[in-house]
């Protein structure tokens, strides 16, 4: 396929905002959805931009919202808005309403991950229901979130952060609740080459890692000083 890679962004186009709620790039690379300026330069709204096209094109109803996350067809999106979570599909159709959480992480296994108020990781069904719990916090938690399912959907990459403010990578095993501490940074991916990934001041790390086992194989090597995010 032909990619095209313009930088900076067209004008008008720009992203306004990175970081974790900033931007997320669809499960095949293809294409990135991002905060970007709203109508008539006022306020903001998430905008999709497809590597075969250097026009970025805006996302309707998305006016206000955050955190978006692609789903593993990249043809819908699940965003923050207002404070709830709302899923739409980028071609057009109805907004759906998918209840109160922010990070919304949308998974292959047709949820939505997300923390509740009240700091619990929980699930959504993609298509709307009720919401499950997935990982209940812990004494000295303030909130628990999943980022990535693991190969298998029997694990999950989970980020906790603790009431003095450090972020926590833990193995979630999905099947009976219990976590084991990896790593200490956020956020953090699994990578098909057999890796964790994840940032700890500022540094993009780099450990061997076993998806069956849920456990890293050897020391962890620093990839990229001074990242904001990946």
């Amino acid at each position: 396929p032909v990619e095209r890679f313009e930088s900076p962004f067209r004008t008008g186009q720009a992203p306004v905002g990175l970081g974790l709620a900033g931007y997320r790039l669809s499960p095949d690379g293809s294409m990135v959805v991002y905060r970007g300026p709203g109508p008539e330069g006022t306020g903001e709204q998430l905008w999709v931009r497809r590597w075969d096209d250097p026009e970025a094109t805006p996302v309707r109803g998305t006016e206000g919202g955050s955190e978006p996350s692609v789903s593993p067809d990249g043809r819908e999106i699940a965003f923050i808005q207002d404070g709830e979570m709302h899923a739409l599909a980028l071609e057009g159709g109805p907004t759906r309403a998918l209840g109160p959480g922010v990070v919304p992480r949308w998974q292959p296994d047709g949820y939505v991950y997300f923390h509740a108020p009240d700091g619990n990781a929980m699930r959504v069904a993609a298509a709307g229901g009720a919401a499950e719990l997935v990982s209940e916090t812990e004494e000295g938690e303030a909130r628990r979130f999943v980022m990535q399912l693991l190969p298998g959907e029997r694990g999950a990459i989970l980020g906790v952060q603790r009431l003095d403010l450090e972020y926590q990578i833990r193995a979630l095993d999905l099947e009976t609740g219990e976590s084991t501490l990896l790593a200490t940074g956020v956020p953090a991916a699994y990578s098909d080459t057999g890796h964790l990934l994840y940032l700890t001041e500022g540094a993009l790390m780099a450990a061997p890692f076993d998806p069956a086992t849920m456990q890293t194989e050897g020391a962890a090597v620093p990839l990229v000083d001074g990242v904001l995010s990946f």
